[in-house]
C-alpha cells in the first residue's frame, strides 16, 4: 500500500468519525433538552442575549 493510499484512507477515517461524533453530540443534546423541559440550559428565554444587559 502506497503511502498516498494510506493517507488518504487516514483521512477519510477522521473526517468520518468527526461527522460522526458531531452527529451523537447533536442528538444528546436534543434528548436533553426534551428531557429537562423549561429548566434546560439550552433554553434561549432564560439567558439574555450578550452585550443586552442593562
Amino acid at each position: 500500500m502506497s503511502s498516498l493510499a494510506r493517507s488518504k484512507s487516514l483521512a477519510i477515517c477522521a473526517v468520518g468519525g468527526s461527522i460522526a461524533t458531531a452527529g451523537y453530540m447533536y442528538i444528546a443534546g436534543k434528548q436533553t433538552k426534551a428531557e429537562e423541559g423549561p429548566e434546560s440550559i439550552y433554553s434561549e428565554s432564560t439567558c439574555p442575549a450578550p452585550g443586552k444587559h442593562g
